[in-house]
């Protein structure tokens, strides 16, 4: 998670009270608490028995406000698609699940009216008007915070959980052994590749495998192999990836490897020189290249790393 990220989970965490609700609460996003733009945000939970439950979210430059029915058992399951998350801006994202309590009634809700979203307490007196394109960072959390506290007022028996995940654009690294040097295997070998992403592992990750020379030649990335990239779930700030290379058929030389998000041409990409070098005689030590990446910005590939 980056630098900035991490000074608004310290933020909010010092702004906004979670307020106590009986029902069981998770929000899933792409790592425990990063959600990639274009990724889905799941909400599930458990203990809803008061027939429904509304998800009420605020960010930047968002409001959204939706009821879902709860199972009977008490049970609750929503996402949030990606042609939703794909527009959101970077940072916190503030979700807020309102229990209506036993009386089934909420205490609060919101009018649509055209581009203003109006909130409404239970009696139908109007509290505030919301444009979302207008919401800044601050006016969120401080949106937030006023509908967490309008929820828990002692006249009502409404209740509500707070929870706050951070939008990030999809990025996606490698993890380097050695910084500076380049990864050389031996020509018939597999060779492994890995690294960290912001992205949930239900994405599809691909890999393509092309020759520098080639590049430097033709001025075209064409791939010489292909494939699909194993992405793990790990629990924690992110999740990870990992690709292996049998390089049998493959000719000594330089080669690049791009790893790619398929949502996406530009966002979760990135890529990594490597050398394969002949089994006896061959000098099996690694060095600096002389491709640089930063040649890719002006060499165009046959087809994006899409599929």
């Amino acid at each position: 998670m980056s630098r900035l990220s991490l000074i608004w989970l310290v933020i909010v965490g010092l702004i906004l009270i979670i307020g106590p609700c009986s029902a069981s609460l998770e929000v899933r996003p792409s790592t425990n608490i990063a959600l990639a733009k274009g990724d889905p945000l799941t909400i599930t939970g458990t203990g809803f028995m008061n027939g429904s439950a509304t998800i009420w979210e605020f960010g930047s430059g968002f409001f959204a406000y939706k009821s879902i029915p709860a199972a009977p058992e008490g049970t609750l399951s929503w996402t949030q698609g990606m042609d939703v998350t794909e527009t959101f801006r970077s940072g916190p994202l503030m979700i807020i699940v309102q229990d209506p309590g036993r009386d089934r009634q909420y205490s609060l809700h919101v009018d649509a009216s055209g581009e203003t979203k109006r909130i409404v307490v239970g009696n139908g007196t109007d509290l505030f008007d919301v444009k979302p394109d207008s919401l800044t960072i601050p006016a969120a959390m401080g949106l937030a915070e006023q509908v967490q506290d309008e929820i828990a007022r002692e006249e009502t028996d409404d209740s509500g959980t707070l929870q706050i995940v951070f939008v990030e654009e999809p990025t996606l690294s490698f993890h380097q052994e050695n910084a500076g040097e380049i990864p050389t295997v031996a020509a018939g070998k597999s060779i492994r590749f890995y690294g960290t992403m912001n992205l949930a592992p239900e994405n599809r990750i691909t890999a393509r495998v092309e020759n520098t020379a080639v590049i430097e030649k033709t001025g075209l990335r064409i791939p010489v192999r292909t494939g699909t990239v194993t992405t793990i779930r790990t629990g924690e700030l992110q999740n990870r990836w990992e690709y292996t290379l049998d390089t049998s058929g493959l000719e000594p030389g330089e080669y690049l490897v791009e790893i790619g998000w398929e949502q996406s041409a530009v966002s979760g990409q990135n890529a990594e020189i490597f050398r394969i070098v002949r089994q006896s005689g061959a000098d099996n030590t690694t060095g600096r290249s002389s491709f640089s990446l930063m040649s890719l910005f002006s060499v165009p590939a046959i087809k994006p790393i899409v599929a």
